[in-house]
Formats: C-alpha cells, structure tokens, sequence
C-alpha cells in the first residue's frame, strides 16, 4: 500500500500542477532546483538558452540556430510553452495560437509498410502531409494549412434553473497548400501541454505503473486504463510508454527531440531526416544547414536537462 500511496501522490502532484498552470496563474518558471555544481548550472543555462531563443531558416550566419523548417509551426520551444506551461487557444492578437496543433493519421490497409510504421510511430500518417499540421514554411515553400476555430452556442439549464450559453468549439483546416486531405483522415487537435514537473514522471517507476493496469475496472473504482508500450527510437527496443497525452513515447529526450522535429523542422540524431513527405518536392529540395544535425546531442541533452529540473517549488512563493 505505501508503494501505491507514494504513486497516487506523485501522479497528484502533477495533475493538481497541471490544473494551475492551464490558467495561467504563475510568472516564468525559469529557475533550477537546488543543489546543482557549477556544471550543472551550466548546462541548466544552455537548456534555458535553446528552449527560449528562437530559430532561424538555413542558411544563415547564426550557425548554431539555423535549421528552422523547412515546414514548421513554431519558432522556438517557449513560443508554445510560455512560462513553460500550457499552450493557449488564441494569441494576444485574437488569432488561433501557434499551440493549437493537428495530428494526421490515416487507418492501416495492413500492408508491410502500414505494419511497420505502427511498430515505429503508434500510427500511419497521412501520406501528402505527414503526422501533423504546419501552419508555417521557410521563404519558398508552402506551408501545410491552417487550422480554424469556430463556436457552437449551446444553452444549457442548471439544476437551479439558471441558464448560460457555453460556447463549444469547433475546428477545421483550411487553406489547404497540398490538396484535400484523404477521406480516411483522422485529425486530433491539441494543445502544447505544461511542461512544468516533468522531471516527476521519470520519478514513477516501470513497476508502480504496471501494479495499476486495470483494462477492465475489475476493481470497480470506475477508472480502467492499461499500459501502452512503444518502439523507442533511443533504446531501439519495445518500451513503456510515459509521455506525451496518450503515452506514445518513451522517455523525456525522445519527446523533446519529437517536438523539435514536428514543431521546428529540427533534425537530431534521432529523427535525422526532414519532416517532408515524398509528395512535397519543394520541401525536399529546400536549402539545408551547415550541419546536417540542427540540435546536437549536446544541446538535446541540456533542454532535457533543463526541464527536468525546473524548480517548481518556487511557484508556491510567487
């Protein structure tokens, strides 16, 4: 029972973190957690320093933040995760936040190729505009789409007999540059989540996880949920699944360099390619960096570094 108790405190822990932070109550949690050397400080910094500045297309002089798409959404990690929690629904402007993400995905026909990449990615994306969405391109290229919000009024009676209108979003794309998506396209729309406390996931071992499978609530409690195991591009092996909304990846590494594929066009040495389909020439034959890794292992690992110790107990005191 403790091992259980030490579990559903931790994973509070987050959700309650969670809940604050999706309001938006809290200045930038830019700090690192006490304790650290003088070299860890230092690699905190550089974390801070390519999780905040942005990026710009290639080529450029600014060798060491060039790479920036060809297709991407965003500019920079903190330009979706402000004050390092969760994305909003609308910018400053009153237009649909750069936050707002879609994911493609298209049902399997069971052939080796379908087959394989559920293996590798949990998924089949869509064959002319991949996994997901870009909103935005580098001078040249054409962006993907854009996505729209729309409201629905639903009047809705209280228990007392007061009424309210809420407003129910609606989404769709538009704009499309590569043509209409296929009939059997799924599209899930979704917000950049916090990523305050993530460092407390990897507090949660394999073993707690696994002893809270219950596919078929055989405990009554009304909550059923089972583990979810991936193929990690990092350990090249079958793993259980710990991040991202449907824990689709591995470890915190892999989802940072994920993010910084799909989001930023960056290339790491684990995701090395571009994230252009076959049917985007353009893309393909868009002017490339210097490098061919936009962000080395080096500064992967200092962002992983920095956001697996962001102080979060300052929070409390601001």
């Amino acid at each position: 029972m403790k091992q259980n108790f030490n579990l559903f405190e931790k994973l509070f822990i987050i959700k309650s973190l969670v809940a604050i932070f999706a309001i938006g109550l809290f200045a930038l949690n830019d700090k690192p957690i006490s304790g650290l050397n003088d070299d860890q400080y230092d690699k905190f910094m550089l974390g801070k320093s390519f999780f905040t500045i942005p990026w710009v297309e290639a080529p450029s002089v600014t060798t060491a933040r060039d790479g920036l798409g060809p297709l991407f959404n965003a500019n920079s990690c903190i330009s979706c995760h402000a004050s390092n929690g969760r994305g909003v629904l609308f910018n400053k402007d009153g237009f649909v936040s750069r936050s707002l993400i879609a994911k493609l995905s298209i049902k399997s026909n069971d052939s080796k190729e379908h087959k394989e990449s559920l293996k590798y990615k949990g998924f089949v994306p869509n064959e002319v505009y991949g996994g997901q969405l870009s909103i935005n391109a580098i001078h040249g290229i054409d962006f993907e789409g854009k996505i729209k919000v729309d409201f629905e009024e639903l009047e809705t009676i209280f228990p007392d007999g007061e009424k309210q209108v809420l407003l129910k979003p609606k989404y769709s794309l538009e704009n499309l540059n590569y043509g209409e998506l296929s009939k059997d396209t799924k599209v899930s729309y979704r917000l950049a989540p916090t990523l305050n406390a993530m460092g407390l996931i990897d507090l949660i071992s394999n073993e707690d996880i696994l002893k809270n499978v219950d596919e078929n609530d055989s405990n009554n409690d009304g909550i059923s949920a089972r583990a979810n195991y991936v193929y990690s591009n990092i350990t090249k092996k079958e793993e259980l699944g710990k991040y991202t909304l449907k824990s689709g990846v591995y470890s915190l590494k892999e989802q940072i360099a994920s993010a910084a594929h799909n989001d930023m066009g960056l290339t790491t040495s684990i995701f090395p390619f571009e994230n252009c389909t076959s049917f985007q020439v353009k893309c393909n034959n868009a002017p490339k960096a210097k490098d061919k890794i936009d962000l080395p292992d080096e500064r992967l690992n200092a962002i992983t570094f920095y956001l697996k110790n962001l102080n979060i107990m300052q929070l409390h005191h601001q």
